[in-house]
């Protein structure tokens, strides 16, 4: 389904304080989440119409404000809750991160052969880094992460910030529940057949799942993210 209309507002509160009670998270997030990805799907189906790739661009660009009134937001957030300020900081480094993740996707959207090596990228992917070096992301049942996580080590370039992804996303999978353990644990199996370069990747030699994988950027596995879901990458949604 492309056009989603009233849909947004059944599926997300119009509090823009609420949080979502099955992925954890703030509404606001989620809609520009599921956005993003309807939009991925119109993009990637290779409409060439004039009309098209104007009503695209005016939802890239929608999307984009949305994320910077989302940021401008960040230090104002859960103080009004009874919160202790452990938890206040905590819940708005996960949001700054679920933003940065989406920059770095709306990026990719854009530009479908944006590399890990581009600027704006590798700046998205080393503040996600500096957040998150200190942070527990094991909050029992939050789901919140999974996504933006994923996208953060599809697009980082450096070897260790995409072992400091996966560490995070392999802690995540002890306190959330089966179905996301699960997508946790493909996402990592699909990534870790490759080897990100500036120039592409390679498979990693040795490594006995070589043989479901292909030889495309790790980056671009967000322009098809259902591979994630399963070492068998003949899966599509179109």
């Amino acid at each position: 389904m492309l056009d989603w209309g009233t849909s947004f507002d059944r599926l997300f509160s119009a509090d823009e304080s609420a949080s979502s009670p099955f992925l954890g998270g703030l509404q606001p997030v989620y809609r520009v989440m599921l956005r993003a990805n309807v939009l991925l799907h119109r993009t990637t189906e290779g409409r060439s119409d004039p009309e098209s790739r104007r009503s695209d661009a005016r939802e890239y660009l929608e999307l984009w404000r949305q994320l910077d009134e989302l940021e401008s937001r960040v230090p104002k957030l859960y103080h009004e809750r009874s919160l202790s300020a452990e938890n206040i900081e905590l819940y708005k480094a996960k949001h700054k991160l679920a933003i940065l993740a989406l920059r770095v996707q709306l990026c990719k959207i854009a530009r479908p052969l944006a590399s890990p090596t581009d600027s704006d990228i590798r700046g998205y992917i080393s503040e996600a880094v500096t957040i998150l070096k200190d942070l527990d992301v094991r909050e029992p049942g939050n789901p919140a992460l999974r996504w933006p996580l994923t996208i953060l080590a599809c697009a980082s370039y450096e070897h260790q910030d995409f072992a400091l992804f996966t560490a995070k996303m392999q802690d995540m999978q002890s306190v959330v529940d089966p179905a996301n353990r699960e997508k946790l644990s493909s996402a990592q199996a699909v990534m870790s057949c490759h080897q990100q370069t500036a120039v592409g990747v390679h498979p990693v030699l040795g490594n006995d799942r070589n043989s479901n994988c292909h030889t495309a950027a790790r980056i671009d596995l967000l322009l098809e993210p259902w591979k994630l879901l399963s070492l068998d990458s003949s899966f599509s949604w179109h």
